[in-house]
């Protein structure tokens, strides 16, 4: 297993370097197929099923979502006897800080998938998985349009200025993992590298060993590891000693997103309830990750 990882992780930061110079009726989605510099095996999936039966939605209520290409030779990924390879990898995009910052994020591509392109845009990610290296790799570009690193659940619709957002982030998680285990056949893999860059790679980080025990019930055997690219976000005072302004987001954003579910329990234990908060922070939260991650 461990020599699995360390090829895993060689053939990510390879890339890197080189840019650098079962039944799924009731997971059904809206498929568009679409083109990226002629691969046309990126698709636009929208979690529109969820969004009206769970309430997973972006902040301004439109579906969540993720574009998806699949591995070069694959023909049927129920077929468990050669290697399936998967990238999750989440979009960054900051956070917001208050609820009228959350209704401005609303009008825009990090709080709605109304304005999200028709295909993966490399502007919006990584030019990582269009190299050759990555053509067995099952990708998946997870959306993020909820603005609090996929862990915000507050059940009824905030009101802000006459207009309304939701606070949905774990929803959302739960609809993407849902949809690939189901529909798209990740319950089969056999190599999975759970990821993101900036508020992604944070967001990998919060939630890495939670998408790994729900991944163990299907693929036991499956290697699973973690990439966080950007965000090893620190509990640091400004030189002024005042708190700076991850640490204000992240105070106030626990509370109002509600989202001591989503947070490692291991950590939330070790800081008390004054300071659960704390945990949104990978200086603390990584004290206590189980699954094996790199930092990049």
């Amino acid at each position: 297993m461990l020599r699995t990882m360390i090829q895993l992780l060689a053939i990510f930061l390879t890339v890197f370097a080189l840019t650098s110079a079962t039944d799924d009726t009731e997971y059904s989605n809206d498929r568009m197929l679409m083109t990226q510099n002629g691969d046309t095996r990126w698709e636009n999936v929208l979690m529109t099923d969820t969004a009206s039966n769970n309430g997973a939605v972006c902040l301004d209520g439109s579906p969540g979502g993720y574009y998806i290409r699949r591995r070069l030779n694959h023909t049927n990924d129920t077929n468990t006897d050669d290697e399936n390879n998967w990238v999750i990898f989440h979009q960054g995009g900051g956070w917001c800080g208050s609820d009228t910052n959350c209704l401005q994020r609303s009008k825009g591509q990090f709080g709605s998938s109304n304005f999200w392109g028709p295909t993966y845009d490399e502007s919006q990610g990584s030019e990582l998985f269009s190299s050759p290296l990555f053509e067995n790799y099952t990708i998946v570009f997870a959306m993020y349009c909820d603005g609090t690193s996929w862990t915000s659940d507050v059940d009824h619709p905030v009101i802000v200025k006459s207009e309304t957002i939701y606070y949905r982030g774990h929803r959302l998680l739960e609809a993407l993992i849902d949809n690939l285990v189901y529909v798209e056949g990740l319950r089969n893999a056999t190599n999975v590298l759970y990821s993101g860059c900036s508020a992604g790679a944070l967001t990998a980080l919060l939630h890495i060993d939670y998408i790994a025990s729900r991944l163990s019930v299907f693929s036991p055997n499956a290697t699973f590891l973690g990439l966080s690219d950007g965000m090893f976000s620190l509990d640091r005072n400004q030189f002024n000693t005042r708190p700076g302004l991850f640490q204000r987001i992240a105070k106030w954003g626990y509370s109002a997103w509600n989202s001591s579910y989503s947070i490692n329990a291991g950590c939330r234990e070790s800081r008390g309830i004054e300071d659960e908060w704390k945990c949104m922070f990978a200086e603390h939260v990584s004290m206590h990750v189980e699954t094996p991650v790199f930092f990049l």
